[in-house]
């Protein structure tokens, strides 16, 4: 017999306030299934661009292109997640007044928008320090008497190095990262899923959630003072997410709130790696305080 494809019923608590049912053309398992390679793919790709140039000694003009390539592919990535909601694909979701007289598609992609923007400034800024420093790091290894002359050197590499890349870069990347995330968590807010049944979705789901705290634990370890700022986050967000889902009494569930579920996972995964990060440093410590990996 062949196999029948259903369109997937939402049935939002938006929707259904409003006595609208609404349909995709797709199958669940094909949905979920999208939604959920996404979850996995997207912190993936920020890991390696995160992972990679702290484990080895990273310089020269590819790690220079290498390091402007991460945002042009994973905003992208984050701009799928948020446009595969409900609120993007359903039909009858697009005309409604939602805020200011834009619908909800509209007020979420200023939305995104406005994290994109600052995510990839933050992004440029970050990468056009790290040449900077590597430059003025090559001239003084090359010439060390060149410091003596003039000593205001060692200034202008304090400058771009902590001021650029460590706290300005680092934070404005991560407050843009912070705004899409928010988006994303506001358009899946009230959308249903029936769950996964396979054992196979369930692990790739947890998994992708498990990628998205380690995302946020080593850009915690990066940081300065990033450790103590992520645990601030962790708890205020992941409490308030924690708080939704019980309301709902699907807290437990094998994602009745896809998204919402799996950064629960991250956020608690990465809670986990900054508690005990905490404890083994000594405090409220970054990598470079640390001298691990230094180079």
């Amino acid at each position: 017999m062949a196999s029948t494809t259903r369109t997937y019923d939402f049935r939002s608590d938006e929707s259904i306030r409003l006595g609208i049912n609404p349909k995709l053309p797709m199958s669940e398992k094909s949905y979920d299934r999208r939604i959920i390679i996404l979850l996995v793919i997207t912190p993936i790709w920020t890991l390696l661009f995160t992972i990679i140039p702290v484990v080895t000694k990273f310089q020269g003009v590819a790690a220079d292109i290498y390091r402007f390539l991460e945002p042009v592919v994973s905003i992208p990535l984050q701009y799928f997640i948020m446009v595969s909601s409900e609120v993007f694909i359903d039909s009858t979701q697009g005309g409604r007044q939602f805020l200011f007289g834009l619908s909800e598609r509209s007020f979420l992609n200023i939305w995104f928008l406005i994290g994109a923007a600052l995510y990839a400034q933050g992004a440029g800024l970050h990468s056009t320090a790290i040449l900077a420093k590597h430059s003025i790091e090559d001239v003084i290894t090359s010439h060390p008497e060149i410091v003596q002359q003039y000593p205001v050197l060692n200034d202008v590499l304090y400058y771009f190095q902590e001021t650029l890349e460590h706290t300005i870069g680092h934070y404005l990347y991560a407050t843009g990262f912070l705004i899409i995330t928010w988006a994303q968590l506001f358009a899946y807010r009230r959308q249903k899923h029936d769950g996964i049944d396979s054992l196979k979705g369930t692990l790739w789901w947890i998994t992708g959630g498990i990628l998205f705290g380690l995302l946020h634990a080593f850009v915690a370890i990066e940081f300065p003072h990033g450790s103590l700022v992520i645990l601030i986050y962790l708890l205020i967000v992941g409490i308030a997410i924690t708080l939704h889902l019980y309301r709902f009494k699907i807290l437990f569930t094998k994602g009745r709130r896809l998204v919402l579920q799996s950064y629960l996972i991250g956020y608690t995964t990465a809670l986990v790696i900054d508690l005990i990060w905490i404890a083994v440093v000594g405090g409220f410590k970054n990598r470079k305080d640390t001298g691990l990996l230094a180079h």
